[in-house]
């Protein structure tokens, strides 16, 4: 019998998380009686490690320079009738023939982030370690919603591409509200202009011609719509969203990483993303959403006692 389980979704596998999948895997194949375990991992540059105890791999440096990108852990118990291969790509897929075998690989270079196999002609024991080993390894998985988003590629570029438009339409109504309207746009009227008109009970054609004809001779610079500074209000309300904006973008591109191995140097390099993540989502974006609120809240308040 043969079960099979993969993950799409980004992990992050620490010490204590391997070392409860290890104490797992041990326990059921003691069961069995004689029984082997590999370990294989492999750098970033390439490099390729096997090593029987996970103590050798956990004892690696896995410098932020060279981290871990992948690692297989293999057990089998029975006739080990084959070796395994000593190609790169074919190690971390291996599969030897016994009679019982279990594979877990963590990975970043197939569909699948992490992938486990069983193997074994007793029925009942394959379906008990495959689920002792999925409930560990679901506790590797990020169920972060935000995570999920931006570490899958395609979702990763629909992301990228909403906060791209979401910019583009920031920036273009930035610029709408920042425009003033020049005469053109309201038949050269002023807008004293036409509040005097619309006090009189009838209206002269030829005076509203000659009001027009007066504000393109005499003010020529208003005619076209032109740049004016922009109000506190809408910097008020423009500069948070923009903070917000900002704030995301650095979050997805650095703080989420599709997989980590967080020992050695990488626990470190870890624990300051953690920091970082925690600062930017708490302080920076929880912050300028509540700034935004006031400032809105303000500016309401001020919008209601001008109209009284």
């Amino acid at each position: 019998m043969q079960l099979d389980h993969n993950y799409k979704e980004p992990f992050v596998l620490d010490e204590s998380k391997l070392h409860r999948i290890q104490s797992v895997l041990e326990e059921r194949f003691e069961e069995l009686g004689d029984y082997g375990v590999e370990h294989t991992v492999r750098l970033r540059k390439g490099q390729t490690i096997t090593a029987s105890t996970l103590d050798e791999i956990l004892r690696l440096d896995n410098p932020v320079s060279n981290p871990i990108v992948a690692l297989v852990t293999s057990a089998w118990a029975g006739d080990r009738a084959a070796s395994v291969d000593s190609d790169v790509r074919k190690a971390l897929a291996h599969r030897v023939n016994a009679e019982h075998f279990f594979q877990v690989e963590f990975s970043t270079f197939s569909w699948s982030s992490i992938e486990l196999r069983t193997r074994s002609s007793d029925s009942k024991w394959a379906h008990g370690l495959a689920s002792a080993l999925e409930e560990q390894v679901d506790r590797v998985v990020q169920k972060s919603w935000f995570a999920k988003l931006v570490t899958s590629e395609l979702r990763k570029t629909i992301f990228a591409l909403v906060m791209i438009l979401g910019c583009f339409f920031g920036i273009f109504g930035f610029v709408r509200l920042s425009t003033r309207p020049g005469l053109a746009q309201s038949m050269w009227l002023t807008s004293a202009d036409i509040e005097a008109l619309a006090s009189l009970d009838e209206v002269d054609h030829r005076e509203v011609l000659k009001i027009q004809l007066r504000n393109i001779r005499e003010k020529p610079s208003e005619l076209q719509s032109h740049w004016a500074a922009p109000s506190w209000q809408l910097m008020a309300a423009l500069l948070p969203i923009g903070v917000v904006i900002v704030s995301i973008i650095y979050l997805a591109a650095r703080c989420y990483p599709s997989y980590v191995f967080a020992w050695g140097d990488m626990a470190e390099w870890y624990s300051h993303v953690l920091q970082k993540r925690r600062v930017l989502w708490i302080t920076v974006i929880l912050g300028s959403v509540i700034g935004l609120l006031s400032n809105l809240a303000v500016y309401g308040a001020i919008a209601g006692l001008s109209i009284r």
